[in-house]
């Protein structure tokens, strides 16, 4: 995957994620996207472990941004919730 694409995706990513913050007061879509993220690397986890070949990188990519942005959005959501009160 070329990186200028693969960079410009884990920007937009960060921004989306960042903006959801703001916009969503709703925990419930937080659990729903949760149980869809847990979903995917499930299956990928499973995929993983029955293939005998590498995965691709773009794999290794979407658990990266997936990681990101979870800690983006859940950082965010703790620091707002427990630490500012």
């Amino acid at each position: 995957m070329n990186k200028m694409l693969v960079s410009v995706i884990g920007i937009l990513a960060v921004i989306i994620a960042v903006s959801m913050l703001y916009y969503i007061d709703n925990p419930v879509f937080f659990d729903i996207f949760g149980l869809i993220v847990f979903t995917f690397l499930f299956i990928t986890g499973i995929s993983m472990l029955k293939s005998k070949e590498k995965m691709p990188d773009w794999v290794g990519f979407i658990i990266l941004i997936i990681g990101v942005l979870g800690l983006i959005v859940d950082g965010v959501m703790v620091f707002k919730e427990y630490i500012l009160g």
